[in-house]
C-alpha cells in the first residue's frame, strides 16, 4: 500500500471516529407545535417497547432522588421507574433540536390525552405539554424532559454533560 493511500485511509477512519456521536444521535433542528398546558396532570404514553434499553421508555408520574451532579449533592427528577430525566440545551418549546435519530438516544417523555397527575411531589417549578410528532412531551420550566438510553439503572446519570444534555434538577430555570 503507498504511503499517500495509507494516509487517505487513516484520515478518513479518523474522521468517521470523530462523526459517530452526531450520526448516532442525529440531532437537528426542527419544529413543534406548541401546544402548551400548565396542569400537573397527565398520563403517561410509551413511544415503543424497546425492552433491551431500560431508560427508552420513560413513564409518569415524575420523582425526585438526591444524586451527586458536579461534586454537589442536587434534587434530581426521574420517571417512574427512577430513570433520571435530562434537558437539553439547544432546544426551545417552540423551536426543539432534539429530532429524529436524537429521539431514539434521547426518548421524550410522553404523556397522552388522558389526565393524571404529572408529579409525585410539589415542585418549585412549571410543568407544561408540547405537541410533538411522536406525541405531548412533558416540559419543565420550559426545558423539554428525556431519558438517555444509555442509562441502564434508575438513579445512574450517564448522560450529564453530554453535548449540552443535562440533568434535570428541581430548581431548573
Amino acid at each position: 500500500m503507498s504511503r499517500s493511500a495509507y494516509r487517505l485511509g487513516f484520515q478518513l477512519t479518523m474522521a468517521l471516529l470523530l462523526l459517530l456521536p452526531f450520526l448516532f444521535t442525529g440531532c437537528k433542528v426542527g419544529t413543534r407545535e406548541d401546544v402548551t398546558s400548565n396542569s400537573n396532570t397527565a398520563k403517561s404514553s410509551v413511544s415503543n417497547n424497546n425492552t433491551s434499553f431500560p431508560a427508552a421508555n420513560p413513564l409518569l408520574p415524575i420523582k425526585t432522588t438526591q444524586l451527586t451532579l458536579t461534586g454537589k449533592s442536587s434534587t434530581v427528577l426521574t420517571d417512574a421507574r427512577g430513570f433520571v430525566l435530562y434537558y437539553y440545551t439547544p432546544d426551545t418549546l417552540n423551536k426543539p433540536a432534539c429530532t429524529g435519530g436524537c429521539l431514539k438516544a434521547w426518548p421524550p417523555l410522553l404523556v397522552d390525552s388522558q389526565q393524571k397527575q404529572i408529579s409525585m411531589t410539589t415542585l418549585p417549578g412549571q410543568f407544561s405539554i408540547q405537541k410533538i410528532s411522536a406525541g405531548n412531551q412533558v416540559a419543565y420550566n420550559g426545558h423539554l424532559l428525556y431519558t438517555y438510553i444509555s442509562d441502564t439503572h434508575p438513579g445512574q446519570v450517564t448522560g450529564n454533560g453530554i453535548y449540552s444534555w443535562y440533568a434535570v434538577t428541581s430548581d431548573l430555570k
